[in-house]
Protein backbone atom coordinates (compact mmCIF):
# COMPACT_ATOMS: atom_id res chain seq x y z
CA UNK A 1 0.00 0.00 0.00
CA UNK A 2 1.58 3.34 -1.08
CA UNK A 3 2.22 5.66 1.85
CA UNK A 4 0.62 9.05 2.22
CA UNK A 5 3.74 11.02 1.32
CA UNK A 6 4.12 9.09 -1.94
CA UNK A 7 0.47 9.61 -2.87
CA UNK A 8 0.76 13.33 -2.22
CA UNK A 9 3.91 13.42 -4.35
CA UNK A 10 2.07 11.62 -7.18
CA UNK A 11 -0.80 14.08 -7.00
CA UNK A 12 1.62 16.99 -7.20
CA UNK A 13 3.42 15.30 -10.10
CA UNK A 14 0.14 14.96 -11.99
CA UNK A 15 -0.66 18.63 -11.41
CA UNK A 16 2.74 19.65 -12.75
CA UNK A 17 2.35 17.32 -15.73
CA UNK A 18 -1.05 18.76 -16.61
CA UNK A 19 0.31 22.30 -16.27
CA UNK A 20 3.01 21.46 -18.84
CA UNK A 21 0.91 19.36 -21.23
CA UNK A 22 -1.95 21.88 -21.42
CA UNK A 23 0.04 24.74 -23.01
CA UNK A 24 1.80 22.33 -25.40
CA UNK A 25 -1.57 21.10 -26.70
CA UNK A 26 -2.88 24.66 -26.97
CA UNK A 27 0.12 25.65 -29.09
CA UNK A 28 0.07 22.53 -31.29
CA UNK A 29 -3.30 21.77 -32.91
CA UNK A 30 -3.81 18.05 -33.44
CA UNK A 31 -2.53 16.99 -30.03
CA UNK A 32 -5.10 15.71 -27.53
CA UNK A 33 -5.33 13.79 -24.24
CA UNK A 34 -7.53 10.72 -23.83
CA UNK A 35 -10.54 11.27 -21.58
CA UNK A 36 -9.92 7.97 -19.78
CA UNK A 37 -6.44 7.11 -18.46
CA UNK A 38 -5.17 3.74 -17.14
CA UNK A 39 -5.04 3.24 -13.39
CA UNK A 40 -1.26 2.69 -13.35
CA UNK A 41 0.66 5.48 -15.05
CA UNK A 42 4.22 5.04 -13.78
CA UNK A 43 6.28 5.05 -10.62
CA UNK A 44 8.93 7.79 -10.82
CA UNK A 45 7.13 9.53 -13.68
CA UNK A 46 3.58 9.93 -14.95
CA UNK A 47 2.44 8.81 -18.40
CA UNK A 48 -0.57 10.50 -19.96
CA UNK A 49 -2.00 8.85 -23.05
CA UNK A 50 -3.43 10.72 -25.99
CA UNK A 51 -3.27 11.27 -29.74
CA UNK A 52 -1.68 13.46 -32.37
CA UNK A 53 -3.74 13.59 -35.52
CA UNK A 54 -5.22 10.20 -34.69
CA UNK A 55 -1.85 8.60 -33.88
CA UNK A 56 -1.47 7.22 -30.36
CA UNK A 57 1.09 9.15 -28.30
CA UNK A 58 2.40 9.24 -24.73
CA UNK A 59 3.09 12.42 -22.77
CA UNK A 60 5.72 11.28 -20.26
CA UNK A 61 6.40 13.72 -17.44
CA UNK A 62 9.37 13.05 -15.15
CA UNK A 63 9.62 13.79 -11.46
CA UNK A 64 13.36 14.46 -11.77
CA UNK A 65 15.26 16.34 -14.45
CA UNK A 66 18.06 13.73 -14.48
CA UNK A 67 15.66 11.01 -15.60
CA UNK A 68 14.09 13.28 -18.22
CA UNK A 69 17.44 14.27 -19.72
CA UNK A 70 18.72 10.71 -19.75
CA UNK A 71 15.66 9.24 -21.45
CA UNK A 72 15.55 12.04 -24.01
CA UNK A 73 19.19 11.39 -24.85
CA UNK A 74 18.67 7.62 -25.19
CA UNK A 75 15.56 7.92 -27.37
CA UNK A 76 17.36 10.30 -29.71
CA UNK A 77 20.61 8.29 -29.74
CA UNK A 78 18.76 5.04 -30.48
CA UNK A 79 16.21 6.46 -32.93
CA UNK A 80 18.08 4.98 -35.91
CA UNK A 81 17.55 1.45 -34.57
CA UNK A 82 13.80 1.59 -35.10
CA UNK A 83 13.40 -0.15 -31.74
CA UNK A 84 12.33 2.83 -29.58
CA UNK A 85 9.46 5.34 -29.53
CA UNK A 86 9.91 8.38 -31.74
CA UNK A 87 10.31 11.71 -29.94
CA UNK A 88 7.68 14.15 -31.22
CA UNK A 89 8.26 17.05 -28.83
CA UNK A 90 9.99 17.81 -25.55
CA UNK A 91 9.92 20.42 -22.84
CA UNK A 92 11.64 20.54 -19.48
CA UNK A 93 10.61 17.34 -17.63
CA UNK A 94 8.29 16.29 -20.52
CA UNK A 95 8.74 14.05 -23.57
CA UNK A 96 5.96 13.46 -26.10
CA UNK A 97 6.58 10.22 -27.98
CA UNK A 98 4.83 7.70 -30.17
CA UNK A 99 3.03 4.90 -28.34
CA UNK A 100 4.27 1.44 -29.25
CA UNK A 101 1.58 -0.98 -30.39
CA UNK A 102 1.36 -4.51 -29.02
CA UNK A 103 1.62 -5.79 -25.47
CA UNK A 104 4.37 -6.33 -22.93
CA UNK A 105 3.74 -9.92 -21.96
CA UNK A 106 2.24 -11.36 -25.12
CA UNK A 107 4.61 -14.28 -25.50
CA UNK A 108 2.86 -16.31 -22.80
CA UNK A 109 0.42 -17.56 -25.47
CA UNK A 110 3.03 -18.49 -28.10
CA UNK A 111 3.90 -22.07 -28.99
CA UNK A 112 7.51 -23.26 -28.76
CA UNK A 113 8.35 -22.19 -32.32
CA UNK A 114 6.85 -18.75 -31.72
CA UNK A 115 8.85 -18.33 -28.51
CA UNK A 116 12.07 -19.16 -30.36
CA UNK A 117 11.26 -16.70 -33.14
CA UNK A 118 10.43 -13.90 -30.73
CA UNK A 119 13.50 -14.68 -28.60
CA UNK A 120 15.79 -14.37 -31.61
CA UNK A 121 14.22 -11.06 -32.62
CA UNK A 122 14.56 -9.63 -29.11
CA UNK A 123 18.17 -10.82 -28.92
CA UNK A 124 18.87 -9.14 -32.25
CA UNK A 125 17.35 -5.89 -30.95
CA UNK A 126 19.58 -6.02 -27.86
CA UNK A 127 22.59 -6.50 -30.14
CA UNK A 128 21.60 -3.49 -32.23
CA UNK A 129 21.39 -1.32 -29.11
CA UNK A 130 24.83 -2.23 -27.77
CA UNK A 131 26.48 -1.64 -31.17
CA UNK A 132 24.85 1.76 -31.73
CA UNK A 133 27.30 4.64 -31.49
CA UNK A 134 26.12 7.03 -28.78
CA UNK A 135 28.14 10.27 -28.85
CA UNK A 136 27.47 13.24 -26.57
CA UNK A 137 24.37 15.27 -27.44
CA UNK A 138 24.51 18.78 -28.88
CA UNK A 139 24.18 20.23 -25.38
CA UNK A 140 27.11 18.10 -24.19
CA UNK A 141 25.07 15.48 -22.32
CA UNK A 142 26.61 12.02 -22.45
CA UNK A 143 25.34 8.66 -21.16
CA UNK A 144 28.51 8.64 -19.07
CA UNK A 145 26.87 11.50 -17.12
CA UNK A 146 24.04 9.22 -15.94
CA UNK A 147 23.09 10.33 -12.43
CA UNK A 148 19.72 8.71 -11.65
CA UNK A 149 21.47 6.33 -9.25
CA UNK A 150 25.06 6.28 -7.95
CA UNK A 151 27.03 5.22 -11.05
CA UNK A 152 29.92 6.95 -12.83
CA UNK A 153 32.52 6.59 -15.56
CA UNK A 154 34.77 4.21 -13.57
CA UNK A 155 32.79 1.02 -14.19
CA UNK A 156 35.19 -1.22 -12.27
CA UNK A 157 34.78 1.15 -9.34
CA UNK A 158 31.00 1.03 -9.75
CA UNK A 159 31.00 -2.77 -9.51
CA UNK A 160 33.32 -2.71 -6.48
CA UNK A 161 31.10 -0.14 -4.75
CA UNK A 162 27.90 -2.13 -5.20
CA UNK A 163 29.52 -5.40 -4.12
CA UNK A 164 30.81 -3.70 -0.95
CA UNK A 165 27.35 -2.31 -0.23
CA UNK A 166 25.80 -5.75 -0.71
CA UNK A 167 28.27 -7.29 1.73
CA UNK A 168 27.03 -4.78 4.29
CA UNK A 169 23.44 -5.71 3.46
CA UNK A 170 24.37 -9.37 3.88
CA UNK A 171 25.66 -8.71 7.39
CA UNK A 172 22.35 -7.10 8.33
CA UNK A 173 19.73 -9.34 6.69
CA UNK A 174 19.71 -13.09 7.48
CA UNK A 175 18.02 -13.86 4.15
CA UNK A 176 21.27 -12.99 2.36
CA UNK A 177 23.52 -14.93 4.74
CA UNK A 178 23.76 -17.96 2.45
CA UNK A 179 26.64 -19.65 0.60
CA UNK A 180 24.87 -18.90 -2.69
CA UNK A 181 24.75 -15.14 -2.16
CA UNK A 182 28.35 -15.04 -0.94
CA UNK A 183 29.41 -16.98 -4.05
CA UNK A 184 27.43 -14.58 -6.21
CA UNK A 185 29.20 -11.54 -4.77
CA UNK A 186 32.57 -13.30 -5.13
CA UNK A 187 31.80 -14.07 -8.78
CA UNK A 188 30.97 -10.47 -9.65
CA UNK A 189 33.97 -9.15 -7.73
CA UNK A 190 36.33 -11.60 -9.44
CA UNK A 191 35.12 -10.54 -12.92
CA UNK A 192 35.13 -6.77 -12.40
CA UNK A 193 38.40 -6.03 -14.18
CA UNK A 194 37.65 -8.38 -17.07
CA UNK A 195 34.12 -7.03 -17.44
CA UNK A 196 35.32 -3.46 -17.79
CA UNK A 197 38.35 -3.82 -20.07
CA UNK A 198 36.40 -3.08 -23.26
CA UNK A 199 34.56 0.04 -24.32
CA UNK A 200 31.34 0.66 -22.38
CA UNK A 201 28.05 0.23 -24.22
CA UNK A 202 24.52 1.45 -23.70
CA UNK A 203 22.26 -1.10 -22.05
CA UNK A 204 18.53 -1.08 -21.35
CA UNK A 205 18.20 -1.89 -17.64
CA UNK A 206 14.39 -2.24 -17.49
CA UNK A 207 14.18 -5.12 -19.96
CA UNK A 208 10.54 -5.95 -19.23
CA UNK A 209 9.55 -2.59 -20.71
CA UNK A 210 9.02 -3.74 -24.27
CA UNK A 211 6.14 -4.27 -26.67
CA UNK A 212 5.58 -7.40 -28.74
CA UNK A 213 2.85 -8.44 -31.17
CA UNK A 214 2.63 -12.21 -31.34
CA UNK A 215 6.11 -13.40 -32.30
CA UNK A 216 7.04 -9.94 -33.65
CA UNK A 217 9.18 -7.62 -31.56
CA UNK A 218 7.83 -4.05 -31.67
CA UNK A 219 10.21 -2.04 -29.49
CA UNK A 220 11.57 -1.07 -26.09
CA UNK A 221 10.38 1.84 -23.97
CA UNK A 222 11.09 3.53 -20.62
CA UNK A 223 14.76 4.41 -21.10
CA UNK A 224 15.25 6.64 -18.08
CA UNK A 225 17.52 3.99 -16.49
CA UNK A 226 19.38 3.14 -19.71
CA UNK A 227 23.08 3.86 -19.19
CA UNK A 228 26.62 2.90 -20.09
CA UNK A 229 27.90 -0.32 -18.64
CA UNK A 230 30.19 -3.28 -19.21
CA UNK A 231 30.06 -5.11 -22.52
CA UNK A 232 28.00 -8.00 -21.13
CA UNK A 233 25.53 -5.90 -19.14
CA UNK A 234 22.72 -6.07 -21.70
CA UNK A 235 22.74 -9.85 -21.95
CA UNK A 236 23.00 -10.01 -18.16
CA UNK A 237 19.70 -8.13 -18.01
CA UNK A 238 18.31 -10.30 -20.82
CA UNK A 239 18.84 -13.40 -18.67
CA UNK A 240 15.85 -12.18 -16.65
CA UNK A 241 13.68 -12.73 -19.74
CA UNK A 242 15.02 -16.24 -20.28
CA UNK A 243 14.65 -17.53 -16.72
CA UNK A 244 11.11 -18.95 -16.41
CA UNK A 245 9.24 -17.81 -13.31
CA UNK A 246 5.88 -18.79 -11.89
CA UNK A 247 4.21 -17.21 -14.94
CA UNK A 248 6.41 -19.23 -17.33
CA UNK A 249 7.32 -16.16 -19.37
CA UNK A 250 10.78 -17.50 -20.13
CA UNK A 251 12.15 -16.75 -23.57
CA UNK A 252 14.59 -19.18 -25.20
CA UNK A 253 18.18 -18.28 -24.31
CA UNK A 254 19.78 -20.05 -27.27
CA UNK A 255 17.54 -18.20 -29.73
CA UNK A 256 18.09 -14.87 -27.98
CA UNK A 257 21.83 -15.50 -28.14
CA UNK A 258 21.72 -16.25 -31.88
CA UNK A 259 19.90 -13.00 -32.55
CA UNK A 260 22.44 -11.07 -30.48
CA UNK A 261 25.36 -12.72 -32.25
CA UNK A 262 23.82 -11.97 -35.65
CA UNK A 263 23.50 -8.28 -34.75
CA UNK A 264 26.95 -7.90 -33.20
CA UNK A 265 28.98 -10.29 -35.33
CA UNK A 266 30.38 -11.86 -32.17
CA UNK A 267 30.39 -15.48 -31.04
CA UNK A 268 29.91 -15.79 -27.29
CA UNK A 269 31.65 -18.71 -25.61
CA UNK A 270 31.84 -20.20 -22.14
CA UNK A 271 33.87 -17.38 -20.60
CA UNK A 272 31.41 -14.85 -22.01
CA UNK A 273 28.59 -16.72 -20.33
CA UNK A 274 30.30 -16.49 -16.95
CA UNK A 275 30.57 -12.72 -17.42
CA UNK A 276 26.94 -12.54 -18.58
CA UNK A 277 25.85 -14.39 -15.45
CA UNK A 278 27.93 -12.04 -13.30
CA UNK A 279 26.12 -9.06 -14.81
CA UNK A 280 22.78 -10.83 -14.46
CA UNK A 281 23.41 -11.27 -10.75
CA UNK A 282 24.70 -7.69 -10.54
CA UNK A 283 21.31 -6.53 -11.88
CA UNK A 284 19.81 -7.93 -8.67
CA UNK A 285 22.70 -6.79 -6.44
CA UNK A 286 21.98 -3.19 -7.43
CA UNK A 287 18.41 -3.58 -6.22
CA UNK A 288 19.33 -5.42 -3.02
CA UNK A 289 21.36 -2.40 -1.90
CA UNK A 290 18.56 -0.09 -3.01
CA UNK A 291 20.33 1.15 -6.14
CA UNK A 292 23.46 2.10 -4.24
CA UNK A 293 21.68 3.89 -1.41
CA UNK A 294 21.93 1.32 1.41
CA UNK A 295 24.92 -0.39 3.02
CA UNK A 296 23.02 -2.37 5.64
CA UNK A 297 22.71 0.50 8.12
CA UNK A 298 20.05 -0.48 10.66
CA UNK A 299 18.98 3.14 11.01
CA UNK A 300 17.75 3.23 7.40
CA UNK A 301 14.54 1.41 8.27
CA UNK A 302 12.72 2.00 4.97
CA UNK A 303 15.58 0.59 2.91
CA UNK A 304 15.95 -2.36 5.28
CA UNK A 305 12.25 -3.26 5.05
CA UNK A 306 12.20 -2.98 1.27
CA UNK A 307 15.35 -5.06 0.77
CA UNK A 308 14.18 -7.73 3.21
CA UNK A 309 10.78 -7.97 1.55
CA UNK A 310 12.34 -8.50 -1.88
CA UNK A 311 15.16 -10.83 -0.80
CA UNK A 312 13.47 -14.10 -1.69
CA UNK A 313 12.39 -12.84 -5.10
CA UNK A 314 15.88 -11.64 -6.00
CA UNK A 315 17.64 -14.78 -4.78
CA UNK A 316 15.20 -17.04 -6.65
CA UNK A 317 15.70 -15.03 -9.83
CA UNK A 318 19.49 -15.28 -9.49
CA UNK A 319 19.25 -19.06 -9.06
CA UNK A 320 17.10 -19.30 -12.19
CA UNK A 321 19.69 -17.27 -14.10
CA UNK A 322 22.41 -19.65 -12.93
CA UNK A 323 20.28 -22.57 -14.08
CA UNK A 324 20.09 -21.14 -17.59
CA UNK A 325 23.83 -20.48 -17.83
CA UNK A 326 24.71 -23.95 -16.49
CA UNK A 327 23.76 -25.25 -19.91
CA UNK A 328 26.43 -23.05 -21.51
CA UNK A 329 29.26 -22.83 -18.96
CA UNK A 330 30.77 -24.83 -16.09
CA UNK A 331 29.94 -22.84 -12.96
CA UNK A 332 31.44 -25.28 -10.45
CA UNK A 333 34.38 -22.97 -9.73
CA UNK A 334 32.02 -20.31 -8.38
CA UNK A 335 29.15 -22.44 -7.11
CA UNK A 336 30.82 -25.68 -5.97
CA UNK A 337 27.95 -27.09 -3.90
CA UNK A 338 24.17 -27.30 -4.37
CA UNK A 339 23.74 -24.88 -1.46
CA UNK A 340 25.94 -22.33 -3.25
Amino acid sequence: MPNRAYMEWRQDLERRANATIGPLIAENPGYAVDAVQPEYRGGTNIATFGTRGGEAVVYKYFGGRDRWRNELYCLEALASTGHVPKVLASRDHLIVMTCLRGSGFGWGDLDAAGVRTLSQRIGHAFGVIVTTHAPPASDGYSPADFACIPWGRDLAGVIARYVALCRGVQETLPAFQTPFFTASLDLVESRADELTTGSPTLFHDDVWNMSVDGDAFVGFFDFEMCRQGPDHAQLGCALALCSPDEHDYGLDWGSCLRGYEDATGRHLGEDDHVSILAMGHFYHHSRMCRWGAWDGDLQAADHMRASAAAAGRHLDAMRRMSGVVEGWADLHQWFPTPEA
